[in-house]
């Protein structure tokens, strides 16, 4: 009846005596077009037997009510109202408009008298408008206390304090005026299970489980659920549930009160999920790696909580399973800076369990790896050795010597490098570990690479595919067909190498690996640059840059830098290319990585060479030259040499550009570089033609001229020069008419790649900055008179 008799207040109808009050508002409803808005139900629950009776003998009357939970009646309909609206992003334009911003100012300006909401202060109130989730008592809370405290006072505040921000305005119910308030009348309303179950909640940090509800609080899913029905509790897609941060705080606070033990509690929930990271080791590993790395993404939070605890709490036989899932996890996602900080923090903790720590140390080994602290690398793979040796596990020795091996790879000792890979494949294969067998084999092959065994490199390869396959592991089949497509590159077998590279970009994708497909998108540049299709490799690049920035990986950013670099060179844009290069050595200076700082310094001084500036070339080169020597880094000892030649030939000094051309041929055909092979003899012809040697001239460009029909010199770094300078001897000696096809493919190769360019600035400097290309630009009557103009570019046969 006190309800009939509100709703009978709110409309002006008096109640006639005798006839119950229900009956005379329904008989009043039934011939009314109304809408009623019922605030706050909760309470009144047990009056919606006559919101039923009043939609069923009214048919024009509905029914809007507020509640903390459903009516539980068929009829109704559940709308549930989530926070306002968020930005989507930082832009003025369109953040300003936020429903949660819009209230926010509107607040504050009736607490302040001044607009508050200005570009200046955006960030600011976006993230107190996040940090509440929209929920609009909080923003109103925030904004009333702007008459007070500035925004950064109350966002330094906002964690401890939020929950007793009240307001004062006598006009606001009491359960209305703070959070707390909000949430203790909440309280009121659970019964005691429910009220235990939501204490219990707080433990979950972010989105949580059904099953973890289960393993960790012992409730029923019943208690769950009425949790979400009165609204407590979010219920997100795939069975994902959520708890306000707030709400979370407040419900914690509750533990004592329900006399639940929450070093207990924390321990269930350590163990729940470090044993489910344990349980995706196989998938991580397996042929869908990605159902792996999503349940972890969804769960993060949980789990680096768990991860933590059970460290603090030392829980070593929680721990040691849950290390290869959780290594895998900052593999494919790139947190291995969160990685290196959980990984030290765990080996200072744990130095009592030497198994666990030579576990510990095998995975940290990878990170430092991914991150280029080698010296720490170093030190991580010998602690695992040894103490694996000292508890008897093989697997972990296995690991170990893998990390040492490729730490003398990368440090160029290659023939240490070969001894530890070798140690640790044989143990691999002994205990049937196919797939790091096949991790092994691909390090392997690297190894045989970098000493220009390209045979080999090849057989090693191709086995850790067979290896990999039979593991069914797609990312690491995966990295070795990049490995094998970075070797045909190198062989200039671009088709090949495409075709192993091209589907790997969307199976990375398809998996989350980012890591490889940064990679691949920055060598699918390497080959499009080449192929001659220069705004398709910047467009790479570009791409590349921002995920490597996004990553966070130094040696990417540095490699991206220094590819950029190389592209400009190649374009003629000289300005745009000295900076990429010198922010690439600063990063790898900062990292120590010597064989990478050779790359960068040699094609500096090839920079330097293309700008007259043949001293400064030298010096770089030789710089890069001694860096090269002392890794054994026989591709960057050939880099170095040959573009030292180039800047030699500058100032004259035309019997050591010959010694260092010489040494760049010898070099690149142990690498199986042909493109780079001819570059260097073309060298030679120009040393011999300057000191007046033309019969030996002569037979190094027949050796070039019987070459040359196999090649399209992909890869080559100035091939204009080698067809100028075959042209320059063949004008000598034979005159135009032998001279002539020499001009001719020399145009030909630079207007075909000339005419792909769509921005003329940069076709204007591809075509005249570079000297070759300029140089050739001069001989235009020539090409007039063979009729080759810039759109008519084929050979002749």
């Amino acid at each position: 009846d006190s309800v009939a008799s509100a709703i009978a207040a709110a409309l002006g109808l008096n109640f006639a005596p005798g006839e119950p009050p229900k009956q005379q508002l329904v008989n009043y409803l039934r011939q009314q077009h109304v809408l009623l808005i019922l605030d706050n139900f909760e309470p009144l629950l047990a009056a919606a037997g006559l919101l039923l009776n009043l939609l069923a003998t009214a048919p024009q009357t509905a029914v809007l009510a507020t509640s903390r939970e459903p009516l539980k009646i068929q009829a109704e309909r559940i709308f549930r109202l989530e926070g306002l609206a968020l930005p989507e992003d930082a832009a003025w334009a369109t953040a300003v408009h936020a429903d949660s911003l819009q209230l926010f100012a509107e607040r504050a300006e009736r607490a302040t008298g001044r607009n508050l909401l200005t570009p200046e202060n955006l960030p600011q109130i976006v993230a107190l408008c996040r940090f509440v989730n929209g929920l609009p008592l909080g923003i109103e809370l925030m904004a009333d206390w702007t008459r007070w405290l500035s925004l950064e006072a109350i966002a330094a505040d906002l964690q401890s304090n939020l929950l007793h921000l009240a307001r004062a305005p006598q006009d606001v119910p009491e359960r209305h005026r703070s959070l707390q308030a909000v949430f203790n009348y909440s309280w009121q309303l659970l019964t005691p299970d429910e009220r235990n179950t939501l204490a219990q909640l707080s433990v979950f940090q972010g989105s949580f489980q059904l099953d973890g509800v289960r393993a960790v609080t012992n409730s029923q899913p019943a208690n769950l659920f009425a949790l979400i029905d009165k609204s407590l509790v979010q219920h997100h897609g795939g069975d994902y549930y959520h708890l306000h941060e707030l709400l979370r705080t407040f419900a914690q606070s509750k533990l004592a009160e329900q006399a639940i033990e929450p070093e207990a509690l924390q321990d269930r929930h350590a163990r729940h999920y470090l044993a489910r990271m344990a349980r995706r080791t196989p998938l991580f590993f397996g042929p869908e790696p990605q159902i792996a790395l999503q349940q972890t993404q969804a769960e993060t939070e949980n789990v680096l909580k768990a991860w933590q605890w059970a460290v603090e709490r030392l829980l070593p036989t929680d721990l040691f399973p849950a290390i290869p899932a959780l290594g895998a996890y900052w593999n494919y996602t790139g947190l291995f800076r969160e990685g290196d900080v959980l990984l030290q923090a765990a080996r200072r903790r744990l130095a009592d369990w030497p198994q666990l720590q030579a576990a510990l140390a095998a995975e940290h080994a990878t990170l430092l790896y991914e991150l280029t602290s080698l010296d720490a690398m170093l030190a991580a793979a010998q602690t695992c050795i040894e103490l694996a040796l000292q508890v008897g596990d093989e697997l972990l020795v296995a690991y170990g010597r893998f990390r040492l091996g490729q730490y003398f790879w990368r440090t160029g000792s290659y023939a240490n490098a070969e001894k530890e890979l070798a140690a640790a494949y044989q143990i691999a294969q002994r205990l049937g570990q196919a797939n790091l067998a096949g991790m092994i084999a691909r390090s392997q092959a690297a190894n045989a690479w970098r000493q220009a065994n390209l045979a080999t490199a090849e057989q090693l390869a191709l086995h850790s595919v067979e290896l990999h396959q039979q593991a069914n592991d797609i990312r690491s089949l995966s990295r070795t067909h990049y490995f094998l497509a970075i070797l045909k590159k190198e062989q200039q077998a671009l088709a090949e190498s495409r075709t192993y590279a091209e589907p790997i970009v969307e199976v990375a994708q398809n998996i989350g690996d980012r890591l490889l497909e940064v990679s691949v998108i920055g060598f699918l540049g390497h080959i499009a640059t080449y192929e001659g299709r220069y705004e398709q490799a910047l467009a790479y690049l570009t791409r590349q840059r921002q995920l490597s920035e996004e990553n966070g990986r130094l040696y990417d950013l540095a490699s991206v830098l220094s590819n950029t670099g190389d592209l400009w060179l190649r374009l003629g844009q000289f300005e745009r290319c000295a900076p990429f290069y010198q922010q690439s050595l600063e990063l790898l200076r900062q990292l120590n990585i010597k064989q990478a700082q050779s790359n960068v310094l040699a094609h500096m001084g090839h920079l330097a060479g293309m700008q007259g500036e043949w001293e400064n070339g030298r010096f770089l080169c030789e710089e890069a030259l001694e860096l090269a020597q002392a890794e054994s880094a026989i591709r960057e000892i050939a880099f170095a040499h040959i573009f030292l030649g180039h800047n030699l030939c500058g100032l004259g000094e035309w019997l050591a550009a010959q010694t260092a051309y010489e040494q760049a041929l010898a070099d690149w055909t142990k690498l199986g570089d042909t493109s780079r092979q001819l570059e260097a003899m073309a060298g030679q012809v120009r040393v011999l033609m300057a000191l007046g040697k033309y019969a030996e001239a002569e037979t190094a460009v027949a050796l070039l001229h019987a070459q040359l029909p196999n090649h399209d010199l992909h890869g080559a770094n100035d091939p204009v020069r080698l067809f100028l300078t075959c042209y320059g001897l063949a004008l000598l000696v034979e005159g135009n008419s032998s001279a002539t096809p020499w001009l001719q493919q020399g145009a030909a190769w630079l207007y075909k790649r000339a005419d792909a360019l769509t921005d003329p600035a940069i076709r204007e400097t591809f075509l005249n900055a570079i000297p070759s290309h300029r140089a050739l630009q001069r001989h235009r009557a020539a090409l007039d008179k063979m009729d080759i103009t810039p759109d008519q570019h084929s050979a002749p046969e």
